[in-house]
């Protein structure tokens, strides 16, 4: 149909059309016809590669941008541990779930994905359990009908009640049909109560609703022109997004045509391609709001983000993600309210962990424990001193009895010969059985020691670390075990001398051939350990002194480039194909590949003589341990010595690291204290980091600065929005670099607008009028040389005013907090200001009475000033000591 409508008409563009079936071929066709499209829906991320659709532009929201609302969540609530549950029989719970995954990856946030078929028997409880053991935060990517079952699940397993756990819904709009289905809590039916219990967790993310009056307008068009030319009628529905969006296209398409008539470019067939990209990157307001084009073609769709109010039982905005503002917006006046009578979000983690095995939370268990082990040893300990006492008092008493005595009286002697005895000593050798083991507790997995970059490992450790590994595989080759067969750098550890040793040897039969599904990625891993002709022939089971060689060569690589196995390739290849290769006969052997000058020469050949395809051209472990000891200059050292020596490393590299980071954090520190004395005084800023309530202050007599440039509305109506700040930055800079020499405070910038005190936070007696003045007369004197970029030449003209009087000073606001003024007198010094001229200083009575004579001052005369009546006024000339004069400064320069 299309293809018979640009032949048969002079099309010179396409609105439309919605379905993405069909608005992917039509793209590419208008590519071909090289004529522009505009679309209100194409919703897909395919359609934002603008390589395959360059005439393609889209005005409805992009699913990939999603990512980004859920992020901005995530950051405000400081989550970071995600979980996403996704119906993979469902089309639109499919993409939008595998789709936030990738978007998600690419800010730093790695969700743990669980999907499931909705056709099926799916227990949603099992998902939710196993959900429960990675994460708090869970991401409902499903049909409408799936989310409340989901949730009632949640409630019957606990979830809602105990606070912990936030769920996450995608409704972008309610939609006719089954396509997103209903995602309300109401069903009227038995359990509506437990669901709206179950949705006081549910955060909802949909589409911002337009509010206008245009829109309602639109709105009550579009469902009188549906029923009197379609029959249709809306009934309770809303107008959805998408025909608005289509509105827009409209809009969008014209502005760009009116343009391109305007600059004579349409004079024949109108180039699609550069008429497309003169619709991008650019804002306008549509029927559906502020309407935000990027450079790519594509919609900044701005999405509102809802909880639900436990009274009425209804969503309410308490959030925004705006498409010129892209990140959490609250919205004031409104706050979430969290499930479980918490008032504040979840924590990423609980306190207890996610099972519960956080031994902190057993301390109550274990001081009874304590009590009752102690409580028993007591009891034992008296008994023990009982019955002690009652042998010590009875052998007393046996004594005292005389029972054991001989008397003389009853002796008969024996005169007979007495035949020596001769006594013979037998010595019995006790035979001495060795056995060896790890008194040490293992302080780290050999891994963890290897891929750690901020431990330095020089070659005399990393040989130290092959050496005891050889060792130990010499060891086991020579025992009844007679290999290890999974030798993987995972299998050794290290104790706390840094003395490796081997580890999850023998009992074959506990080999993991049969393993649990998620299991099955890390049983792939651990094969790149496994020699070829095992992987050849899976039957040989147990492995071989020839494959613990060919492991261990695999070793000396991970040791070489403190990396993975095969991560040393300069190619980005799966580990199946890895595998696939390795076990292949390809010429040369597809092996680990890095630079032969990353380890000493030696090393380098004994990992090319442990990767030998044919095993028998490999090593035996006897003279691994040789070569290696060679390299290492055939010396054995004293193990105190070796110990000593390792241990000394460490310490020194550890306290290079911590030396570091100190300084690191002292710079950092630095940088803070800095920024935070540009936003606070240093004396309050030091009393709120101490933690303490900064209580408003009382100032007798401050001396408030107030100024304007004059004509700065026109000249930034002028100039663009770049421009305009990098004039206001020149010039504030400037302004700041005059004020860090003088006793004065600035308060705060706003446009054009600068207010400056003096007198506060520290007092200083009566200088403060004087301080404010010499500060006008520099500040004027430096904008009339004053350089501004994009207009050479012309000159700014600044406004001022000043007030001397009393005033209140304190700290307001928690998150943003800003130092700020009240009182009389900073009106009086906005009106001075307010009041004044171009290129002049204008100051109160109050402020000529402190200057005693010090400057020179010409009277204006009396004033109307708004809010206080007549004042009597003067106009500030000079200092008496510079003669700075107004008269010098030529203000026929100054014009604008």
């Amino acid at each position: 149909m299309v293809a018979d409508l640009v032949k048969d008409h002079a099309i010179i563009g396409l609105i439309g059309p919605a379905c993405a079936y069909a608005l992917d071929p039509t793209a590419k066709l208008a590519n071909y016809w090289n004529i522009p499209i505009v679309t209100g829906f194409g919703d897909g991320g395919l359609f934002k590669n603008k390589t395959e659709y360059p005439t393609l532009t889209r005005l409805a929201y992009c699913q990939c941008r999603l990512r980004k609302v859920f992020g901005s969540i995530f950051i405000e609530f400081k989550w970071t541990n995600i979980a996403i549950i996704y119906d993979m029989n469902d089309l639109h719970s499919r993409v939008l779930g595998t789709t936030l995954q990738t978007g998600l990856q690419k800010q730093q946030i790695f969700p743990k994905m669980f999907s499931y078929y909705g056709n099926q028997n799916t227990s949603y409880k099992d998902i939710l359990l196993q959900v429960k053991k990675v994460s708090r935060v869970i991401l409902l990517i499903v049909p409408g009908d799936s989310l409340r079952e989901f949730m009632l699940d949640a409630f019957d397993l606990g979830f809602i009640q105990s606070g912990e756990y936030v769920f996450m819904d995608v409704w972008l709009f309610p939609f006719p049909g089954q396509y997103w289905g209903n995602h309300d809590w109401l069903r009227n039916d038995l359990r509506d109560q437990d669901a709206k219990l179950a949705y006081e967790s549910l955060f909802r993310i949909s589409l911002q609703v337009p509010t206008s009056v245009e829109w309602k307008n639109f709105t009550n068009d579009v469902k009188l022109l549906a029923l009197s030319k379609y029959g249709f009628n809306f009934t309770n529905e809303e107008v959805n997004f998408f025909i608005g969006a289509f509105h827009d296209a409209v809009i969008l398409f014209g502005m760009a045509l009116n343009e391109s008539l305007e600059a004579g470019i349409l004079t024949g067939n109108i180039d699609g391609y550069n008429f497309t990209r003169n619709m991008w990157n650019r804002i306008f307001n549509g029927i559906t709001g502020q309407v935000i084009i990027d450079d790519n073609g594509d919609r900044d769709t701005s999405y509102s983000i809802l909880d639900m109010d436990p009274v009425t039982g209804k969503f309410q905005v308490v959030a925004n993600f705006f498409g010129d503002r892209q990140y959490y917006n609250p919205v004031p006046g409104k706050s979430v309210h969290w499930a479980g009578g918490r008032t504040a979000p979840p924590l990423n983690e609980p306190v207890c962990w996610y099972e519960r095995d956080n031994p902190e939370c057993h301390i109550s268990e274990k001081v009874d424990m304590y009590a009752l082990i102690f409580s028993s040893m007591g009891v034992l300990l008296v008994v023990a001193f009982s019955v002690l006492f009652y042998r010590h008092k009875k052998h007393e008493q046996d004594i005292l009895n005389d029972s054991w005595r001989v008397k003389y009286d009853d002796l008969e002697f024996n005169y007979n010969n007495v035949t020596a005895s001769c006594y013979s000593m037998v010595s019995e050798k006790s035979s001495k059985h060795h056995q060896t083991g790890t008194a040490s507790k293992n302080v780290a997995n050999y891994m963890d020691l290897l891929y750690n970059d901020t431990i330095t490992l020089d070659w005399t450790f990393r040989l130290s670390l092959l050496k005891d590994i050889a060792k130990g595989m010499k060891y086991l080759h020579s025992s009844a075990l007679k290999c290890h067969g999974s030798l993987r750098s995972s299998n050794c550890v290290v104790d706390g001398r840094f003395v490796v040793k081997i580890s999850n040897f023998g009992l074959p039969s506990f080999s993991d051939d049969i393993v649990m599904e998620s299991e099955k990625s890390r049983k792939m891993y651990h094969k790149l350990w496994i020699a070829p002709e095992h992987l050849r022939n899976p039957s040989l089971v147990g492995g071989s002194r020839k494959g613990d060689v060919y492991s261990f060569g695999i070793i000396i690589q991970e040791v070489i480039t403190r990396s993975p196995p095969f991560d040393c390739c300069n190619e980005v290849i799966e580990t199946d194909e890895i595998i696939a290769r390795v076990a292949s006969t390809e010429k040369p052997p597809y092996r680990p590949n890095f630079a032969a000058d990353d380890c000493p020469p030696s090393i380098h050949k004994l990992t090319a003589m442990c990767w030998t395809d044919d095993p028998d051209d490999r090593p035996e472990f006897p003279a691994v341990l040789k070569l290696i000891r060679k390299q290492t200059g055939g010396k054995e050292d004293d193990l105190v010595d070796s110990l000593l020596r390792r241990m000394e490393r460490y310490t020194l590299n550890l306290e290079e690291i911590v030396e570091e980071r100190t300084g690191q954090l002292a710079a950092e520190k630095k940088r803070s204290d800095e920024l935070l004395y540009q936003i606070l005084p240093q004396s309050v800023a030091n009393e709120l980091r101490l933690g303490k309530f900064v209580t408003p202050e009382w100032f007798d007599s401050v001396t408030i600065y107030f100024s304007d440039i004059v004509g700065f509305t026109e000249l930034s109506g002028s100039s663009s929005p770049m421009e305009v700040i990098s004039l206001l930055n020149d010039l504030y800079s400037n302004f700041d670099s005059i004020i860090e020499t003088m006793d004065v405070y600035k308060v705060e910038t706003i446009g054009d607008a600068y207010m400056v005190v003096s007198g506060l936070p520290i007092r200083n007696g009566s200088d403060h009028a004087a301080a404010i003045c010499r500060l006008s007369l520099k500040l004027r004197q430096q904008i009339q040389n004053f350089e501004i970029r994009h207009r050479p030449g012309q000159k700014l003209r600044l406004r001022v005013g000043i007030h001397t009087g009393p005033c209140v000073a304190g700290v307001v606001g928690l998150k943003m907090p800003r130092y700020c003024l009240f009182g009389d007198t900073v009106n009086v010094a906005s009106r001075m200001e307010s009041n004044g001229e171009a290129c002049k200083i204008h100051i109160s009575n109050t402020t000529k009475e402190i200057l005693d004579g010090s400057f020179d001052v010409e009277e204006r005369g009396q004033i109307n000033i708004k809010g206080k009546g007549v004042m009597s006024t003067y106009w500030l000339l000079s200092e008496k000591n510079t003669m700075t004069k107004l008269s010098s400064i030529s203000t026929t320069d100054l014009d604008v």
